[in-house]
């Protein structure tokens, strides 16, 4: 995990510096009856080949439920990895983390709770 860890910051960083230069220090204040904005996703994608990507979810599932779901991500996983190795392409690390709880006490709501911190750029 620690690796992982590294590894994502790294490349995070870099697509920071090509993409949010200047934005280091934006920060907002909010209340609970009143959030601050987040930073909205970068209108282009980075020019990185292999941009950043994070997606979290955290909601209630049932049991069978999250297990089908972990093997439906490690499923394309698998699916890209029978494709082999591109001699165009470039290494990239793609990686599929499931827990049981949350990533901590700001996200104890009996709701969903969905981060999404992308440079691939506004759909």
């Amino acid at each position: 995990m620690k690796r992982l860890s590294a590894g994502f910051l790294r490349a995070y960083e870099k697509c920071w510096a090509q993409t949010r230069a200047g934005e280091e220090d934006v920060f907002g204040f909010g209340t609970p009856q009143r959030p601050a904005d987040l930073v909205p996703s970068p209108p282009l994608p980075s020019d990185a080949p292999h941009p950043t990507h994070a997606d979290m979810l955290t909601l209630h599932l049932t049991p069978e439920r999250y297990r089908r779901l972990a093997r439906d991500l490690s499923r394309l996983l698998s699916e890209a990895a029978a494709e082999g190795i591109s001699e165009q392409g470039e290494r990239c690390t793609l990686a599929v983390l499931g827990f049981a709880g949350s990533l901590g006490p700001e996200v104890q709501a009996r709701g969903i709770s969905r981060g999404l911190d992308s440079f691939l750029g506004a759909e």
